[in-house]
């Protein structure tokens, strides 16, 4: 969960408990279909899975 305490902590501070709810089980959602698409079954899979970076992306990036 790197990098996530400051988005969660403007959820609590703008939302209810039933909506931070919704977005993160939203948020679940969205890395299943990922994981999915891109045949990992689990999050070490996940992290070797290879990639092409390409326009702006791939220029931050290289920075």
């Amino acid at each position: 969960a790197v990098g996530l305490s400051g988005t969660m902590l403007r959820l609590a501070e703008n939302n209810s408990t039933e909506e931070i709810i919704e977005i993160v089980n939203s948020w679940k959602e969205e890395c299943r279909m990922i994981m999915c698409a891109l045949n990992a079954k689990n999050v070490k899979e996940l992290q070797n899975v290879k990639y092409v970076l390409y326009g702006k992306t791939k220029e931050f990036y290289l920075k």
